[in-house]
């Protein structure tokens, strides 16, 4: 190559712009290419539908910069707005859940059960007996849950705000089914275990040699159980008022205000609702009269919003249907998380995850919504092994549903 041409070369790498400008000159291109190079025009040299665009003619390559749906809504907005309506599902909890749980962040917990502690004759030599309560260690498991919300790029592209948070509102409430199903499972399982860090976990009293504290003249032995069937194949009055007998012997009736619940499903409640003493509430899904008198027995307290049908004996009775048919759980429930409820509702120590549901952002900078990720620790375990009696409608044996609690 001779020392002309590689001078040519070196100075048409070093000025780009006017090279290409000399070089369209002698083809004739005028004046007019210096908008073309410049990117101001370009449809008279490629046509109508091309041309060099600038860069502030671009479409960002990340999304979420200045992305938005299909009817002009911001995603970083609606990103945004999704964060302070989980902060609000995570500051509520469904009727069930407070009922049926008090909260926890040990593995291991004292719980107080009730008692009839006594007097002692008093001595110059002793000191007093100081029992109120007496305290059981429990344990509680805590498992990691997830779930992708499935934001694809043309989903997001081609989908409106309103259909963005619908899938965050699925997601909410399989949040919310799942809480409900462990705690059921931990009321209807029998067996006791251990998890997978070690922590024994307790069942309601099932015979395995834990013998109740006295009550009153009531006392019990290491056989004693609250997993219990029905007297023949179907439900009679008597069965319930064995399901109460089974919480008022373990003082639940004689000490404070706490109410007696009778889960039922929606398929077992025509028998409840026949039974002689029952009376039907305002807000049940059935009306029924009091008495033949044409009077609805209004809704009374202690249930907060749950689904009351009716009372009988010492029962408000709820319809539940995520009780399965042919069951029954009878609960005491102080309120909304007291400690008298049966479960303890673990959650994680680290407090910014404690109870909570998470929505966590995806891999891609700016852009959170895309493969983004719900997750939340969570566990269920018996602390009141004495607040709670489940019963099945058989002439069999107590046989174990099933509930779908992530396994």
């Amino acid at each position: 190559m001779s020392n002309l041409i590689r001078a040519s070369l070196v100075e048409a790498a070093n000025k780009p712009t006017e090279t290409l400008l000399a070089l369209y000159g002698k083809l004739g291109m005028g004046s007019h290419i210096n908008d073309y190079l410049m990117g101001r025009s370009a449809f008279d040299l490629f046509g109508s539908e091309a041309g060099f665009l600038n860069r502030t003619s671009a479409i960002p390559t990340i999304p979420g910069m200045r992305g938005t749906t299909v009817d002009g809504q911001n995603i970083n907005e609606i990103w945004n707005e999704m964060q302070m309506m989980l902060q609000a599902f995570n500051a509520s909890a469904s009727e069930v859940v407070a009922n049926l749980t008090f909260d926890t962040m040990k593995a291991n917990e004292k719980v107080g059960v009730p008692t009839s502690p006594g007097f002692q004759k008093a001595t110059e030599f002793g000191r007093p007996s100081k029992v109120r309560v007496t305290y059981v260690s429990r344990g509680f498991p805590l498992d990691h849950y997830d779930l992708g919300d499935g934001y694809t790029q043309e989903f997001i592209d081609g989908s409106n705000g309103a259909q963005i948070l619908a899938v965050q509102a699925t997601i909410l409430n399989s949040w919310e089914t799942l809480r409900r199903e462990l705690v059921l499972a931990a009321l209807f399982g029998n067996t006791n275990y251990s998890d997978k860090d070690g922590v024994a976990v307790k069942r309601l009293y099932n015979a395995d040699g834990e013998v109740p504290p006295k009550i009153k003249r009531w006392t019990h032995d290491g056989t004693h159980t609250h997993y219990l069937t029905s007297a023949g194949a179907s439900l009679v009055v008597a069965d319930l008022d064995t399901l109460a007998d089974h919480l008022i012997h373990h003082g639940f009736k004689e000490y404070g205000d706490a109410t007696f619940i009778l889960h039922a499903h929606r398929d077992d409640l025509q028998t409840i609702r026949g039974f002689t003493g029952y009376v039907p509430a305002a807000s049940a899904t059935v009306v029924s009269e009091l008495a033949n008198s044409g009077v609805i027995r209004g809704r009374q307290g202690g249930a907060g919003a749950l689904n009351v049908e009716g009372y009988i004996g010492e029962w408000t009775v709820v319809q539940n249907n995520d009780i399965e048919s042919g069951y029954l759980l009878g609960q005491v429930s102080g309120g909304p998380f007291d400690v008298r409820n049966v479960v303890g509702m673990r959650r994680h120590d680290n407090p910014s995850v404690s109870g909570q549901l998470r929505l966590v952002e995806g891999p891609r900078q700016n852009y959170p919504l895309y493969d983004s990720v719900y997750d939340g620790y969570v566990g269920a375990g018996v602390g009141q092994r004495g607040a709670a009696v489940v019963m099945q409608i058989t002439a069999g044996a107590y046989s174990v549903p099933t509930f779908a609690t992530g396994e």
